[in-house]
């Protein structure tokens, strides 16, 4: 092996003993030592000053899961661009508004949670070149708009935009074509762009509180998604929801609900629906067919006690939930 190799495989070891001999490899190799330096000076800006050995330092920046969070950093070292080894990294709670551009080399990163802070338009760009990324947060952080670059990331699974101020989602989300769970909870949208039909790996969309009044009609290709939460809106029309065949949690508290298409039926995985806080006089009798439901949440609704009693009657074999 060579000495340069050798030396970053124990640099980046887990034994103690390795880190040690990598240590001693350094004295006299100013290349080596120079690493060494720059990791100590790294450790010393990300963290408390109690620790005293080098060896733990330099461990813990070894590690492929490192966590700064809550460090009220405003800047993040550059040096922190000498960890291409990492595969996670937790920037949350910070106060965070640009990334180093070198930030880029961090290529091997497959998680990034950035949630928290108070990043830029421009910072959100550096993100694109993260091929590797299957999980990104960027939830509370004031955003309004997200970049067109936000399509380059084909590997992810999982994006967190939760908490920000967007009004709209760019097209180009839909070219996320591998993505499996999207929370947009607690914004400002009143529709999802065409584009969204395309992500047919979906298996959890959380839509919670935003500003839908009717949910558009871009789930027919969703034929995986097992888990919606559409509360917390101003939803009077849910008809565009019945063509979801793996469909087994939907959640629709706190909306403007009268009326459910009868063919709420049709959504026979169903095992849990929420339909609490609503304007529910009725429920069609098509859910009758919903032989897998369990809980039926309706609290909150001005059903007589009659229709209770024949939701009830329909439903046999479901925890009917109600004021009473």
């Amino acid at each position: 092996m060579h000495k340069q190799e050798k030396f970053q495989a124990l640099l980046h070891s887990e034994d103690e003993a390795n880190v040690a001999i990598a240590l001693e490899m350094a004295k006299g190799v100013p290349t080596f030592q120079l690493q060494i330096d720059q990791y100590l000076t790294l450790y010393e800006k990300l963290f408390d000053k109690g620790v005293e050995d080098p060896i733990e330092k330099i461990q813990r920046l070894s590690r492929t899961n490192l966590e700064v969070f809550g460090r009220q950093l405003a800047t993040l070292p550059k040096g922190i661009c000498q960890l291409v080894h990492l595969k996670r990294l937790n920037l949350g709670n910070n106060q965070l508004r640009d990334l180093p551009p070198c930030f880029t080399k961090l290529q091997n990163l497959e998680r990034l949670e950035l949630q928290r802070n108070a990043l830029s338009l421009s910072l959100i760009q550096v993100l694109a070149s993260l091929k590797q990324l299957t999980y990104l947060s960027l939830a509370s952080n004031q955003l309004t708009t997200l970049p067109e670059t936000i399509g380059t990331l084909q590997q992810l699974t999982q994006l967190v935009l939760s908490g920000n101020e967007l009004i709209y989602l760019p097209a180009q989300v839909g070219q996320l074509e591998a993505l499996e769970d999207l929370d947009v909870s607690d914004n400002h949208l009143d529709t999802l762009p065409a584009s969204f039909a395309s992500l047919s790996y979906m298996q959890r969309l959380t839509l919670a509180g935003n500003d839908f009044t009717t949910l558009p009609n871009v789930f027919t290709l969703m034929k995986h998604l097992t888990h919606l939460d559409a509360s917390r809106n101003t939803i009077t029309d849910v008809q565009s929801l019945v063509n979801l065949p793996a469909l087994r949690s939907l959640t629709l508290t706190n909306n403007a609900l009268k009326t459910l298409p009868s063919e709420i039926g049709q959504l026979t995985t169903l095992g849990d629906l929420n339909l609490e806080n609503n304007q529910l006089t009725k429920l069609p009798e098509s859910i009758r067919q919903l032989s897998k439901l369990y809980f039926l949440h309706l609290r909150k609704n001005p059903l007589s006690i009659e229709e209770i009693e024949k939701i009830k009657a329909w439903l046999p074999h479901c925890n009917v939930i109600t004021d009473e």
